[in-house]
């Protein structure tokens, strides 16, 4: 299944025009723990960028499952049209506050827009190679690896905003398989759990070599 399109930038980074012109039209909205987005009500919104809190990109399966295809932070910018072409919806994993807005800000003819896809390209490419190849202690540690880079910074403690359940269906294994390797990692002395949700990474440099 096809991942949606995310480009990750420095709001910034944009072009002061553009900045201005979006700061006027966009339109926030605030949504509950998983809550799911509505379609907006204006149809020229058609990109979301994540203010507050953590969503999911969801996309159901044909035997009735789901697929979590991604998870969104602040800054994170994703575009409308192409989840909902693969009948995907966005769920808000916490309570999140999001910025709807129009399509020029995503696009653009300027290099920084083309890099931004050809970076996404390349992180679907890994995520397909991740999913398709590795096993699931392997899948748990890039997984962890990346969360580490998306919410901690690359710091080796941070908190997972979202579910065991979550985690599963984004890496295609069980609850009970996450809820395993999560246990057998800090057996093996490479993670600590001192809660739930609070992740520390004890061994960096093993548990790099599982994930990557």
């Amino acid at each position: 299944m096809e991942a949606a399109v995310l480009i990750r930038q420095d709001v910034t980074a944009i072009p002061r025009d553009t900045r201005t012109s979006t700061r006027t039209i966009a339109v926030e909205r605030r949504l509950r723990r998983s809550e799911a987005l509505r379609p907006p009500e204006r149809g020229d919104l058609v990109a979301l960028r994540v203010l507050e809190g953590c969503l999911r990109v969801c996309h159901p399966l044909l035997d009735g499952r789901r697929q979590i295809t991604d998870f969104l932070f602040p800054q994170d910018r994703i575009s409308l049209m192409e989840v909902r072409c693969h009948n995907g919806s966005i769920e808000a994993v916490t309570s999140a506050r999001v910025s709807l807005f129009p399509s020029d800000g995503l696009d653009g003819d300027d290099g920084m827009h083309a890099d931004h896809y050809r970076a996404r390209l390349g992180a679907m490419q890994a995520r397909l190679f991740m999913l398709g190849h590795k096993n699931a202690r392997e899948k748990l540690a890039a997984f962890l690896l990346e969360m580490s880079d998306r919410i901690g910074g690359g710091e080796d403690t941070f908190r997972l905003a979202m579910s065991r359940y979550d985690i599963a269906d984004y890496l295609c294994l069980s609850p009970e398989t996450v809820c395993r390797n999560f246990t057998l990692m800090v057996s093996d002395g490479l993670l600590a759990l001192p809660d739930s949700q609070t992740v520390r990474i004890l061994h960096r440099a093993p548990l790099e070599f599982i994930g990557r």
